[in-house]
């Protein structure tokens, strides 16, 4: 989610969950307009030439909401998330998503395929979708001063990403890694304080 390439901080998830009621049948109500400019950024994430991590915040003529409000109506998990995060900040609220602190975010998920229950693979098994993270993340950890934000799953990255990049990364100060609470936080409560107190500062 968002641009990896170009964000300050990236977020290391599980994977992403599912809520029929929101991906099926809400996603179906939407009009082909906020469905196509749905589809469009999901292509622009997935070739790595997104600029922020939601659609913009304009709406169709004669339509009643904008494409960010469609986006996040079935995809509002980050977004509420980083709202609570931006407030816990004092980042002053904007209604452009093209401004920085959606910009300078992106996700990426251990297992980037949604399920309503989530179960580890067999043993020794990684992804074609895992091996292309692993190589990304180890791009950013090497030649860009990224800095990542583990929210969930410490175990799996750590034996993912490998000791050499995963101590590079604590060694330069750029790994926050989540305090081991079920819902996953951006604010004090789930990252700790001095987490917390880094990434504000980080995103400045």
């Amino acid at each position: 989610m968002g641009n990896p390439l170009t964000a300050k901080v990236v977020l290391l998830s599980l994977n992403p969950g599912f809520k029929d009621w929101q991906k099926r049948v809400l996603a179906k109500a939407l009009t082909i307009y906020y469905r196509e400019a749905i589809f469009k950024h999901l292509v622009e994430q997935s070739g790595l030439k997104a600029v922020s991590m939601f659609c913009p915040n304009k709406k169709p003529d004669d339509l009643d909401i904008t494409y960010l409000e469609a986006h996040t109506l079935v995809d509002n998990c980050w977004y509420d998330m980083i709202e609570k995060f931006r407030e816990a900040a004092g980042i002053p609220k904007s209604d452009d998503v093209f401004k920085p602190l959606y910009t300078q975010l992106s996700v990426i998920e251990y297992m980037g395929y949604a399920s309503k229950n989530y179960k580890d693979l067999a043993k020794g098994i990684i992804l074609p979708s895992q091996y292309f993270s692993r190589m990304l993340i180890q791009h950013l950890t090497m030649n860009r001063k990224t800095a990542f934000v583990v929210v969930r799953a410490e175990e799996q990255w750590k034996k993912l990403l490998g000791e050499r990049i995963w101590n590079k990364l604590e060694q330069e100060d750029r790994l926050i890694v989540s305090r081991k609470i079920r819902r996953q936080s951006l604010t004090a409560t789930g990252l700790g304080e001095n987490g917390f107190r880094k990434l504000v500062n980080l995103l400045k």
